[in-house]
């Protein structure tokens, strides 16, 4: 009866923490980050792209939409007959961030146009004065919340067992 128990409780707790409402496909997020002329990093924005809307391409995917993009505290909404987007990166190592970065984006909200670019350890960004700075791409995110709740349930488990 405390296996049956024991059993049921444990196919509750993955039932509810793999729900369909659990992001099933992983967002890269990575930071932008402007650099000033005395080399001080400073944090401009975010990009987060969905790996299931990106294009293999052999050794790297290409998505051409963003899920959420961060400019100066602005989320930015895409206009898809406007706006231009690419981002590559290797779908086997997602920790590696975006290789490649390419955007002509405006905020719809000011009218205000930016551009980017980043490849290979080079970059540059354009804001909405036409004032150019160097760009490098900073922290990159991969958030995974099942797996994270799957491994203490397991850890729960083995603790349960360690007990009886």
């Amino acid at each position: 009866m405390k296996k049956l128990l024991l059993a049921v409780l444990v196919l509750g707790f993955v039932a509810l923490f793999t729900a369909p409402s659990t992001q099933a496909t992983p967002i890269l997020s990575q930071d932008l980050l402007l650099i000033d002329n005395n080399g001080i990093f400073q944090t401009i924005g975010s990009i987060s792209v969905k790996v299931s809307e990106s294009e293999n391409f052999g050794d790297f995917n290409i998505s051409t939409s963003w899920f959420a993009f961060e400019l100066f505290g602005v989320q930015l909404i895409q206009d898809l007959d406007f706006d231009f987007f690419e981002v590559a990166f290797n779908p086997l190592n997602l920790f590696e961030g975006f290789q490649f970065l390419s955007f002509q984006v405006e905020d719809i909200n000011t009218g205000d146009f930016f551009v980017g670019f980043f490849e290979s350890g080079f970059g540059f960004f354009e804001d909405a004065n036409g004032d150019f700075f160097d760009m490098t791409l900073g922290n990159v995110t991969v958030p995974a919340p099942a797996t994270l709740a799957l491994m203490l349930l397991a850890l729960f488990g083995l603790m349960l067992r360690r007990r009886a």
